[in-house]
């Protein structure tokens, strides 16, 4: 403690600095208890569990279809890029035709799929395939893989979620933390940075 001119006791900004941190994490993990007795946090490294406290700004998503309708909202509202990891996701006809117009408008899309990814796409897969290679070519669209990913990330410039793993299991796609907290999504893009660096070339038999 110090005092200040008032001769009022003070925390010294170091304590107070470990006090939000503490607060913000305690207070995410505390909210969502029961979500945290059967989810880990995946292969997330030290720095980033550090400030995991920014996820105490998110709102918690739960049901597939609600967060395929945060995803779709997301895409359509992006500029400038979408960045993906993902171990499971169905890539709707509807959620393929939004990517391919944002695509002619200039967008930059990432994506990192898990070595043992549950990927579903429309039927009219291999035409897009074609339809999106130009954009493959020319680097709008760049794709690698990782080993195992344990932890989900979609963003875009202004927004991101996050879905983790069940214990001992595969991502849980059925619930999700979004936010447009600016703290939070430079959580997203540092994480998914990170991953973006240990992932390698995805490649796709003769395509």
């Amino acid at each position: 403690l110090t005092r200040d001119k008032d001769d009022n006791y003070q925390l010294k900004p170091w304590v107070q600095t470990m006090c939000k941190v503490m607060f913000s994490t305690s207070s995410f993990i505390t909210k969502n208890i029961e979500y945290w007795e059967d989810h880990d946090f995946g292969d997330i490294t030290d720095s980033f569990m550090h400030r995991i406290g920014v996820f105490d700004n998110t709102h918690r998503i739960r049901g597939k279809t609600r967060i395929a309708e945060k995803w779709k909202k997301m895409y359509k509202n992006a500029d400038n890029y979408i960045y993906n990891t993902f171990y499971e996701a169905e890539y709707s006809k509807e959620i393929m035709d939004i990517v391919y117009e944002k695509l002619k408008n200039g967008i930059h899309t990432k994506t990192i799929f898990s070595g043992d990814s549950h990927m579903l796409f429309p039927d009219d897969h291999k035409e897009n395939t074609k339809k999106f290679s130009k954009f493959k070519t020319n680097g709008q669209v760049e794709q690698r893989t990782k080993k195992r990913v344990s932890v989900t990330v979609v963003m875009t410039e202004k927004e991101a979620f996050v879905m983790f793993s069940r214990i001992k299991g595969h991502v849980d796609i059925e619930e999700a933390f979004y936010s447009n907290n600016r703290h939070f999504h430079t959580w997203c893009q540092e994480y998914f940075e990170y991953c973006w660096r240990d992932a390698k070339q995805f490649r796709t038999g003769g395509n």
